[in-house]
């Protein structure tokens, strides 16, 4: 209950008082400032997100050679050259033949041990080992090729991504007057539709679709029946 300033009048009940706050716009602010500082944090205004930061000359060395193709197929070759090492350094496998005579109660043992004359197995290691180093070598080569051009770019601040736009020529187009030519070439076709329309309800139906395009040399079939389809839909609404 909530009562007047003068005993001699009835109370009045709170459901019949309407109690408006005023609530002004720096009121608000205040105190979502004071939310704010409660929790250690300071108001601050929405900004579009930063752009990452320039790579250093180490970062970019780093990406530069762990992305080159070059040098990926070489280190394949290092591996590749180990295991040739690896199948050099084998010796060949010796046989063992085991016989039994039925005629004669005797059995007959045989053991072959094949001999690499004159330091061929010798011979073949060296040669895994030149081509080992070979690798290698050309492995070095390419990284100190990549080090050195990307060092030369980044130092003349020089990109080294690329992007290319194609701008139509010849084409233009005034909204106002509905003058221009807004394309460098055109198409010519045609299509017929079957529809079925309900004249009580307005619903409507296509049925069959015929299309006729004068495509010329089509380059690429497949690509030109999307298009042409495509452009059939639009048309039509979707």
């Amino acid at each position: 209950m909530l009562r007047p300033e003068a005993d001699d009048g009835p109370p009045i009940p709170l459901n019949s008082v309407k109690i408006t706050p005023r609530v002004t716009p720096a009121l608000l602010a205040a105190l979502f400032a004071s939310a704010l500082a409660l929790h250690g944090q300071q108001p601050t205004a929405s900004a579009a997100p930063a752009a990452p930061p320039p790579l250093t000359l180490d970062e970019a060395m780093a990406t530069a050679l762990a992305a080159n193709p070059g040098l990926a197929a070489a280190r394949l070759g290092r591996e590749e050259a180990r295991a040739r090492g690896d199948v050099a350094r084998q010796r060949p496998n010796p046989e063992l033949a085991l016989e039994e005579a039925k005629d004669f109660p005797r059995d007959t043992a045989t053991l072959s041990v094949p001999i690499e004359r004159g330091g061929k197995r010798q011979r073949r290691i060296q040669l895994a080992e030149a081509q080992a180093r070979s690798g290698e070598a050309e492995l070095a080569r390419l990284a100190a090729t990549t080090r050195n051009q990307l060092r030369r770019a980044y130092f003349a601040r020089t990109s080294l991504s690329a992007a290319g736009y194609y701008r139509t020529p010849e084409i233009h187009y005034d909204r106002v007057r509905h003058q221009g030519r807004p394309f460098y070439y055109y198409a010519y076709g045609a299509a017929c539709s079957e529809v079925a329309v309900d004249t009580l309800t307005g619903e409507n139906r296509v049925t069959r679709v015929d299309i006729l395009h004068d495509c010329g040399r089509s380059l690429n079939p497949a690509v030109d029946a999307g298009q042409i389809e495509g452009g059939f839909i639009q048309g039509m609404g979707w």
